[in-house]
């Protein structure tokens, strides 16, 4: 399928906003994905983070599971741009939406995937 981003964003931090601690950062994003001219979108949820921001999720022994993280040193919305069409790229041999969600669902979280 020929897939492109219709929209990636944050409720934590706008698309042309940077956060404040570009080195120490974890937090959602949204990425709405669609068939190129197509209508409508699929959403997709992911992290963005540092390994500093992440440090304190096990600091008292736990643990976390990484599905949807897309790990970097320092912030830049070019860096998540970037990895979302990494992944596009390597979806592009897929036939149908089923298949994309499947594939998707291996790195992130689909919206739909309680259902």
């Amino acid at each position: 399928m020929n897939l492109e981003i219709v929209a990636i964003y944050s409720q934590n931090l706008k698309e042309d906003e940077m956060t404040q601690d570009l080195e120490s950062f974890n937090f959602p994003i949204v990425v709405e994905l669609s068939e190129k001219n197509g209508f409508g979108a699929e959403i997709f949820h992911f992290f963005v983070a540092s390994p500093s921001g992440l440090q304190g999720e096990v600091e008292n022994g736990g643990s976390k599971h990484l599905r949807g993280l897309i790990l970097m040193n320092k912030f830049n919305w070019k860096v998540v741009h970037r990895a979302i069409e990494n992944l596009i790229n390597h979806s592009r041999h897929l036939k149908d939406w089923k298949e994309v969600v499947e594939f998707w669902s291996r790195y992130s979280r689909y919206d739909s995937e309680d259902l």
